[in-house]
């Protein structure tokens, strides 16, 4: 994969934000590809990560994310993190999740995330789950680094001309 070669979160945000992000009730920086929303009557914050950030953008994000569970903290909100790719994590058995798609999947490149919700945990943040794409199978599972961190991949496409990697056939 040549990360050079893709575009901008500018662009990004320009092309897939900006048309629809005023109508989704969030809080969110022009330009930028992270956000978050909160359900006031639940008591929960949703964050969106962009997990295809790089360098300085990544950087940012991180502060911003460091930031905005802070926010959560203080107003007793539960958290849920989304993001592209799932965290490293080995799976657990459940209903829905019971193709074989091996034991541990995920992104060691989000452990810099998964050590701020620990200290968000840590400090009696209410941490509810992750949530995932990418990957082509539905997984549940848990991260041994970090054991109260558990992730819900879900069935992002099919792949390889149409085999089927979840249970909903």
């Amino acid at each position: 994969w040549d990360w050079s070669k893709r575009i901008s979160q500018e662009d990004c945000y320009k092309r897939l934000f900006a048309p629809f992000i005023s109508e989704w009730n969030c809080v969110y920086e022009e330009n930028k590809t992270f956000y978050y929303k909160d359900y006031p009557a639940n008591a929960i914050r949703l964050i969106v990560l962009n997990s295809m950030l790089v360098d300085d953008e990544r950087d940012e994000q991180l502060a911003w994310f460091e930031k905005t569970l802070e926010g959560a903290f203080e107003n007793e909100y539960h958290v849920v993190v989304a993001a592209h790719y799932p965290v490293y994590m080995k799976k657990i058995h459940c209903n829905f999740s019971s193709l074989d798609s091996g034991e541990c999947i995920g992104d060691k490149s989000m452990e810099i995330y998964q050590e701020k919700v620990d200290a968000f945990i840590k400090k009696g943040g209410d941490f509810v789950t992750w949530l995932a794409g990418h990957v082509h199978f539905d997984y549940v599972g848990y991260s041994e680094k970090y054991p109260d961190q558990m992730c819900i991949a879900i069935d992002a496409l099919r792949c390889y001309q149409g085999m089927a990697y979840d249970d909903f056939d």
